[in-house]
């Protein structure tokens, strides 16, 4: 008699706990219940309503594992969807860059590595503080020191949500390629949606590109261009109709100047598009204006 009653409390009342301390609660044990005996009896008394020994202990059923391992994917599917960026193909800029490419290599005046290019290049490289060229022409090879950067600030900060492609990559490959390695960025990338907190941004874009510092240097770099380059001496000396038609005659000759133009011209105006997204994630009202306004000083708006 004395172990039976031995027997029944502990099958009753430990052994339950600790099966049910192992395994996940199912629904029907949302309330806890406790028996009272009646009689040294099989049969027990519960104390709260819709109770039956088989809701509990040794005869509740246990979780299947190949279900809760089912389970557990889909939650981490479902985590993952949440976070990472879908990937979509933007088709304007998809147009854009084919257009870009087609330019290059089929319409674009000269041909594709001619000599004259080669001695351009050459002479940009070797004396790339005055050069002995067109003015104009150094002023636009001078802009992509520039519009890189200035594409970075409005690019990288909540870039992780707007493309499954890293966008440094490709921002720091603008600066040699311009559109033709931006485009492939830009091609995946979906607009930033709401604000972004500082958390949120990478090291260099949190500390240098997000900079007032940084900003302004970047301002009176671009705004320092024309008049190191020799733009603005000459037109107040009077020779602008020659700097213009000495450009002109440079495009339609070389390969090299005239897609090297249109890429920045390409390169302006993605800033342009970019600034109202750019502010609307800082928590201001988007203006498309404002943005368009900076095609005004090309490359030295955007800046601003």
């Amino acid at each position: 008699f004395q172990a039976k009653f031995v027997f029944m409390k502990i099958n009753f009342l430990l052994l339950p706990a600790l099966v049910n301390a192992f395994t996940v609660p199912t629904p029907s044990l949302a309330f806890k219940c406790t028996t009272k005996y009646t009689r040294i009896t099989r049969n027990t008394t519960p104390l709260c309503k819709n109770f039956t020994p088989a809701d509990s202990g040794l005869f509740a059923q246990r979780p299947q594992p190949r279900h809760a391992i089912t389970q557990l994917r889909a939650s981490l599917d479902d985590i993952s969807d949440a976070s990472s960026p879908s990937l979509n193909i933007n088709i304007p800029y998809a147009v854009l860059w084919a257009s870009l490419l087609a330019f290059a290599f089929l319409f674009s005046p000269g041909e594709l590595n001619s000599p004259a290019d080669t001695a351009l290049i050459n002479e940009l490289l070797t004396n790339p503080v005055s050069p002995d060229c067109n003015h104009l022409w150094f002023m636009i090879w001078n802009f992509f020191a520039v519009a890189p950067l200035s594409l970075a600030a409005l690019l990288l900060p909540g870039s992780s949500t707007t493309s499954k492609l890293p966008a440094t990559p490709f921002v720091a490959a603008s600066a040699a390629l311009g559109f033709f390695a931006l485009g492939l960025y830009m091609i995946t990338r979906n607009p930033t949606e709401g604000n972004v907190s500082a958390d949120e941004l990478g090291f260099f874009t949190k500390n240098i590109l997000e900079s007032k510092i940084f900003a302004a240097l970047l301002t009176l770099l671009a705004a320092s261009i024309p008049f190191s380059s020799g733009v603005v001496s000459d037109i107040i000396s009077g020779n602008g109709s020659s700097l213009i038609s000495g450009f002109n005659n440079l495009f339609q000759s070389s390969k090299f100047v005239s897609v090297a133009s249109v890429d920045i011209a390409i390169l302006t105006v993605l800033a342009a598009v970019l600034i109202p997204e750019d502010m609307e994630r800082r928590g201001m009202e988007p203006s498309k204006t404002a943005g368009f306004s900076t095609l005004l000083l090309p490359v030295v708006g955007p800046c601003i």
